[in-house]
């Protein structure tokens, strides 16, 4: 799909999917009459990667390498037990893991869905209010590739040390900074980093120049 992808929280616990995706699963549940049951939808390399250590041990479910990536990877796959096949195929869900089997095409995992938006019947209908990318999308990905990380160099504990990444707002352009709050996303921005061959320094920036910078609007 390229650029950065955005997730959106599709509520209920049942995780994240793409924007256009995730407007056409609000749609589905209201079809429904209810939060269709999902249980998975978008994965994280980390959670693909475990996919694809069982394919290989196992040999099912099937599973792609994470660098590939996959469709689940792309926010545009779902596995549900909640299949009613006409309505999702009308909103653009396909079933689409067929092998053959004793010469016979035959569909081997039939909870797996994904997503084309090309044969979405009401990809045009808007989204239902308080669902779907309509509502606030709890889950957006900043450029953490192409951010510059700092520690703020002076004031007490909390404050001083705190780690923050100063990027381009990719929809204004903007130069705005992020607070990392959350430690395991830190030690995820490190790992995804050192796979890139990049080592990550941290500047140190004072406080009166750290509020310079406008604050990231999600």
């Amino acid at each position: 799909m390229g650029g950065t992808l955005t997730k959106v929280d599709i509520g209920h616990g049942r995780g994240w999917l793409e924007v256009e995706a995730a407007k056409s699963q609000a749609r589905i549940d209201r079809a429904l009459g209810h939060p269709q049951q999902i249980t998975e939808a978008g994965r994280s390399w980390e959670q693909q990667n475990e996919h694809w250590q069982h394919y290989l041990r196992f040999g099912a479910p099937i599973a792609l390498h994470p660098d590939t990536p996959s469709v689940h990877q792309m926010g545009r796959a779902k596995d549900t037990d909640e299949r009613d096949v006409a309505l999702m195929n009308d909103h653009g869900w396909f079933q689409t893991v067929y092998r053959w089997v004793n010469g016979r095409r035959t569909l081997v995992e039939p909870w797996h869905f994904e997503y084309d938006p090309a044969r979405d019947n009401h990809r045009n209908d808007p989204a239902p209010a308080g669902g779907g990318a309509t509502a606030a999308l709890k889950t957006k990905e900043f450029p953490m590739f192409d951010a510059l990380y700092v520690k703020q160099t002076d004031g007490q504990k909390p404050d001083k040390d705190r780690i923050f990444a100063i990027f381009r707002d990719p929809r204004t352009g903007e130069l705005v900074k992020e607070h990392i709050t959350d430690g395991g996303l830190w030690a995820a921005i490190g790992w995804g980093l050192k796979r890139r061959g990049v080592t990550i320094t941290s500047e140190g920036m004072k406080a009166a120049e750290l509020n310079k910078i406008p604050t990231w609007k999600k």
